[in-house]
């Protein structure tokens, strides 16, 4: 009998027979196949006589990037040991691979087809003691999923010199799902499937022009200092649903429609769009932190924000990081809101970040003179936000 056993390192998530597990990770891979696999009873004899086992192993994956099958003996020794204590022989895996006829007596070996390998001819090969090598690979990046069935057979030869009786060894069966291949921004669609992993295999310099998927807005975006910023101001509207499936909060907000043109304000989100659209939208800082920086009493930096999920207001360090890179991040002259008005168009750029000044003020980056800078705003007016996915 053939226990195989499941992989220590491997964390098991639902269990659907004693002694099988299906595993889950990012993306999911589950094996299934028997508990034990039973060789036909023989009666050896002088010559050496054949015997096999077969079971089906199905492998499911979500992985776009493949997957590996590993098999190997679980205490890294690859031989059939008898289970009654008195006996010391043992049957030894075959040392090369060859057809089941042609094993050496009182040894066995393994194989993995999409078909049955029970006849004579089929090719068993050396049981592996290691688990650093995959006895089958598979690439799914044209159907990014998998559903496979392979027969493991086992085949064995043994003869009279050994005591019959029941030979028995414990082996791991394992899958690893492959990780996506890594595409750069020029191979993405949409802001939100910008993962940190596309942002750091991308080329500095490299720019692209990706869709906010929550309206249907398009910015460029641009590697600049080895993470990926927004060169174009956000331009999204208040009165909508903000969830943490599409934005960067961890809980749903109602982003109201609240208008700057009604005045200042610390505890009340306020937003205005620009009729130009290079200018984008205005927004005070609790407009810009998605109602979670809403007061005057308090230095608080932002957590979360107005920006696509997985893209952020930039923090003071990654604006200090860009204020030589003018041509590269793409000033826009679009002034800024206040007291319901606005103001310094044609002549100022003003964004918020995310790091807090005083309980009055927060960092923002400012553009003025042809120079980019760093210094405190007040929270109540209205500047533009260009959101950063670091790498």
């Amino acid at each position: 009998m053939l226990f195989p056993v499941l992989p220590e390192a491997a964390q098991a998530v639902e269990e659907t027979n004693p002694s099988i597990s299906t595993y889950a990770s990012d993306p999911t891979a589950s094996i299934n196949l028997p508990s034990t696999i039973d060789f036909a009873d023989v009666l050896p004899t002088a010559a050496g006589v054949t015997t096999t086992a077969s079971a089906n192993l199905t492998i499911t994956t979500s992985s776009s990037g493949g997957y590996s099958l590993y098999f190997y003996s679980s205490n890294g020794n690859n031989s059939l040991t008898p289970l009654n204590p008195n006996n010391s022989s043992s049957i030894s895996s075959t040392p090369t691979t060859t057809e089941l006829d042609n094993l050496n007596n009182n040894t066995w070996g393994y194989n993995l087809s999409t078909e049955a390998s029970t006849g004579d001819t089929a090719t068993y090969s050396t049981i592996p003691t290691s688990s650093t090598t995959p006895v089958q690979t598979k690439d799914t990046s044209t159907t990014n999923s998998a559903n496979d069935t392979y027969t493991l057979s086992l085949g064995a030869k043994v003869d009279t010199t050994i005591p019959s009786g029941t030979y028995t060894n414990s082996l791991t069966i394992a899958i690893v799902a492959e990780p996506a291949a890594i595409s750069d921004l020029t191979g993405v669609t949409y802001m939100q499937d910008v993962t940190a992993e596309i942002c750091a295999s991308t080329a500095e310099g490299t720019k692209a022009t990706l869709t906010d998927r929550r309206d249907d807005n398009t910015y460029t975006v641009a590697k600049i200092n080895g993470n990926c910023w927004m060169t174009q101001n956000l331009r999204l509207s208040g009165g909508r649903d903000l969830t943490p499936a599409d934005s960067d909060v961890t809980s749903n907000w109602k982003f109201p429609d609240n208008s700057l043109e009604s005045g200042n304000s610390y505890t009340e989100a306020r937003s205005t769009i620009s009729s130009n659209t290079s200018y984008g939208g205005y927004y005070n800082y609790c407009a810009a932190s998605a109602g979670t920086v809403c007061n005057d009493t308090t230095r608080q930096d932002a957590t979360q924000s107005i920006c696509p999920k997985g893209w952020k207001l930039p923090t003071l360090d990654q604006f200090e990081g860009i204020t030589n890179q003018r041509s590269a991040f793409s000033p826009v002259d679009s002034g800024y809101y206040y007291s319901g008005s606005l103001g310094g168009t044609g002549s100022y750029g003003r964004w918020w970040s995310a790091t807090a000044y005083n309980s009055y003020n927060q960092y923002r980056l400012y553009y003025e003179d042809g120079s980019l800078g760093a210094i405190d705003g007040n929270k109540r007016g209205g500047l533009s936000v260009r959101c950063v996915r670091s790498s």
